[in-house]
């Protein structure tokens, strides 16, 4: 018997209908009433909605009786075989991924924002960018504000997009993640700069000017390179296990 194992992933990543799997595989055919107090549901409109979604899992016998079907009690078994936290831990590092990267898409855009509006009561002479040295106070501040106001909002959507599982979107999430560290890197080197009074290319040569970097730098590396690293992590993961149920 051949089994998707992606939509049938799809099928028990919900708690409820893994629990009507077990139940049903442990208790036998079960009335309606029954098996839905067993299973925990107190709402029969989100109990109707699990038990149409498990399909071909599960039947209802002449009698109104539920119970597995024999691809039903395959997937019990193999559930029993592979433990809940396996899967669930995988979700949660997709999780942990998507929303570091609709995290960073928002840091980015909130702090430009704040730079923005500290800029209306202080002008400093010049902004510093990684490899370009110092530019003028308006160049700088259109890259800046370009790269905030066209890369945050790039990766808030790719954030949900891959909340939706379309994963194709990830190379442009990383390449955007780039742009919001360069974006953190240049605010530090900015800061510092104002503070040291000196700038050497790529870093101030000072360690409080290191450390106003590493402050400012350290956010976006975090949340814009993390999310889609612990994302492409969670894939590889999942393909291993899916390759082990296949063997198996």
């Amino acid at each position: 018997m051949s089994v998707d194992l992606e939509s049938l992933s799809d099928v028990l990543k919900h708690p409820i209908r893994r629990r009507i799997i077990f139940v049903l595989y442990e208790r036998g055919r079960l009335s309606y009433v029954d098996l839905m107090n067993l299973v925990g549901v107190d709402s029969t409109g989100k109990f109707n909605y699990h038990l149409k979604i498990l399909g071909d899992l599960i039947e209802k016998g002449r009698n109104g009786k539920y119970g597995l079907t024999e691809k039903g009690r395959m997937i019990a078994q193999l559930l029993q075989k592979f433990p809940e936290k396996k899967v669930e831990g995988k979700d949660k590092l997709l999780k942990i991924g998507y929303n570091l990267s609709i995290s960073a898409g928002m840091l980015i855009i909130v702090t430009e924002i704040i730079r923005l509006v500290i800029f209306q009561f202080y002008n400093p002479s010049c902004i510093c960018l990684p490899f370009l040295s110092r530019v003028n106070l308006r160049a700088g501040n259109q890259i800046l504000a370009l790269t905030a106001f066209i890369f945050g909002p790039i990766q808030i959507i790719c954030g949900i997009l891959t909340k939706r599982k379309l994963y194709i979107i990830l190379p442009l999430m990383l390449l955007s993640s780039l742009l919001l560290v360069f974006y953190g890197y240049s605010l530090g080197l900015t800061i510092g700069y104002w503070t040291v009074g000196t700038f050497t290319g790529l870093w101030i040569p000072s360690i409080t000017g290191i450390l106003i970097q590493i402050v400012f730098t350290t956010p976006f590396l975090v949340t814009g390179i993390g999310g889609p690293i612990i994302i492409l992590w969670a894939l590889a993961k999942q393909g291993g296990e899916t390759n082990n149920l296949s063997r198996n």
